[in-house]
Parts: C-alpha cells; sequence; structure tokens
C-alpha cells in the first residue's frame, strides 16, 4: 500500500498503538465519543488547532519517515 497520509494514520498495521494514541488525543482535544474519529478526514484533523499535539507527536512516536524502520 502507497504511504499516504490515510494509510500512515488509519490503516498501517506497523504504527497501530501509535495510531490510537493519535485519535485518542484527537478524541480528547476536540471533547468528541469514540466513534466519532472514524468520520473525520486526515486533511481536517491537520486544521484543527487544537489537535495540534496529537499530530506533531505521532512522527517520532512511530518512526514514520526514517530509513530503515526500526
Amino acid at each position: 500500500m502507497a504511504q499516504t497520509r490515510k494509510h500512515l494514520f488509519r490503516h498501517c498495521s506497523r504504527w497501530r498503538d501509535q495510531q490510537q494514541a493519535l485519535w485518542k488525543g484527537v478524541r480528547e482535544a476536540k471533547g468528541w465519543k469514540v466513534g466519532r474519529c472514524r468520520h473525520v478526514h486526515i486533511s481536517e484533523v491537520f486544521a484543527m488547532q487544537e489537535c495540534d499535539q496529537a499530530v506533531m507527536h505521532f512522527p517520532p512516536a512511530s518512526g514514520v519517515g526514517k530509513f530503515p524502520p526500526r
């Protein structure tokens, strides 16, 4: 699968723990219930200032962009 934002932030099994932490942070920042995040586009999350901390924590926690991956 291509390394798209959607793949990395939602579907890639390699980053499952980091994805869960990301979406938990988004839910907490927005005050959303658990199922709400499934209906939000990644680009929308990037544009929400309240979600900055959750989004910016994902790359270092996951190692995305490093070669070779750990």
